[in-house]
């Protein structure tokens, strides 16, 4: 599981799609949270807007997106910081 880890930190553009494969392909819970705190480590924006696809996923467990939105939240993004206020709107009106 850590093999996701540092294959986000080689920043190479095939990183995201494997990890991605991983998330919604392996049986093996622990192999899906890994892969979720993978996608937060991405290089640039990649990190933000793979964890939004994350979040937004309605194919995925809600356990799943909730991580997402967890490190979404320990971000220092523009991208993800708009994403959540946008998250916290919708819910402010409903």
């Amino acid at each position: 599981a850590k093999a996701w880890f540092w294959l986000a930190q080689t920043g190479a553009p095939e990183a995201e799609s494997a990890i991605g494969a991983a998330l919604r392909k392996d049986a093996d819970a622990d192999v899906r949270e890994e892969a979720i705190f993978a996608l937060s480590e991405l290089p640039d924006e990649r990190a933000p807007l793979a964890l939004i696809a994350v979040a937004e996923d309605r194919s995925l467990s809600r356990e799943q997106r909730k991580q997402a939105v967890f490190w979404l939240s320990q971000s220092n993004s523009d991208v993800a910081q708009a994403y959540l206020e946008k998250v916290l709107a919708r819910v402010a009106r409903d």
